[in-house]
């Protein structure tokens, strides 16, 4: 590799006259254009490389951005990263990807990572425990840190979400335009994050015409985890024992799990039950039918955390709290309720 030591012995100058041209650490006036000029042709013919990062790190600066998940194989989460990458390196920083699978894998990367002094944090698809015990470790390195849909909504850091209750509320409104009024719901458990604020958004959607909230038609659980009690939940639906004819799910996989339950028991979506899920992952185009969703912009979300976590890190104003709008997919999944015109 070639080092400015190489160069400058080349161009018979001293070290630091290389330094300064190459690094552009000191005003050019104090070098001569002539002796400029061959410093480059010379860097240029030897084929030197700066390394920013290196150079970064002497001074106790870098501009490197983190990005830790635990969920990377996620399509989602994928396509969050896809934005965060390209307002990353149209800032012209560097992207360090950290996607552990344990607390121990976690603690190690942390661990090599502080030894890169990085300029910042981005959080995404981690439990509260690891969003908080993160948090402390930027705090005290004076770090700042960026959470994307994770709702954590910590003074002095840049969260960027999904406006969920809202387009929940879309997909409640929507499906009372069709004539559906006995709706059910089916959620993951109600821990802080989008479950939440999808079920504020439903109910919403039902006081706003008047529906009273009929709790039977709720299921909240871990699918994986539990299918059993999924299950039993839709079976019931399927079987009448409870009246809706219509479901709204937090997730397009719960959607699409209760679309291939519900076919499989002999009755028809949409013609016997609408259904619908939310955030427009690649299957809602291949399923049959077809899923109506709501679309999250990941790639809009990942661009604005990285373009608010640098603001944050160069000591501008950021904003703290961006909520980025979601957008009502209608597809074959949905109808009007049988019996209605």
């Amino acid at each position: 590799m070639v080092t400015i030591k190489d160069i400058a012995k080349e161009a018979n100058v001293s070290y630091s006259a290389v330094s300064i041209v190459l690094g552009e650490r000191s005003k050019p006036g104090s070098i001569g254009k002539e002796t400029r000029e061959r410093i480059k042709d010379i860097a240029a013919r030897m084929g030197y490389s700066r390394n920013a990062v290196a150079t970064n790190m002497r001074s106790g600066k870098t501009k490197v951005i983190a990005f830790i998940s635990n969920d990377i194989s996620w399509e989602y989460t994928s396509k969050v990263l896809e934005g965060v990458a390209a307002a990353i390196d149209r800032n012209q920083f560097f992207l360090k990807l950290i996607a552990f699978q344990n607390d121990e894998h976690l603690k190690i990367s942390i661990e090599r990572l502080l030894e890169q002094r990085p300029s910042g944090l981005i959080l995404r698809g981690i439990s509260a425990a690891h969003s908080e015990s993160l948090s402390n470790i930027a705090k005290s390195h004076d770090i700042p840190i960026a959470y994307v849909d994770s709702y954590p909504e910590k003074p002095g850091t840049v969260n960027v979400f999904s406006d969920d209750k809202a387009g929940m509320a879309s997909m409640v409104e929507y499906l009372y335009s069709l004539g559906h009024r006995q709706i059910a719901h089916i959620s993951n458990v109600l821990s802080p994050g989008y479950s939440v604020r999808r079920y504020q958004g439903f109910c919403q959607g039902l006081k706003r015409h008047g529906i009273v909230i009929d709790n039977s038609l709720f299921f909240e659980g871990v699918l994986q985890t539990h299918p059993e009690e999924f299950n039993a939940f839709i079976q019931k639906i399927v079987s009448g024992e409870l009246q809706a004819t219509a479901i709204t799910a937090s997730t397009d996989f719960h959607a699409l799990t209760a679309m291939t339950m519900i076919q499989a028991l002999g009755k028809k979506v949409p013609n016997d039950i609408s259904i619908t899920g939310y955030a427009d992952m690649s299957f809602c185009q291949s399923s049959f039918p077809t899923l109506t969703t709501v679309r999250q912009s990941f790639e809009k979300m990942g661009i604005a955390v990285a373009d608010e976590l640098i603001k944050a890190i160069r000591g501008e104003k950021f904003e703290s709290n961006i909520q980025v709008p979601s957008e009502l997919v209608i597809r074959d999944s949905s109808g009007k309720p049988r019996g209605k015109s």
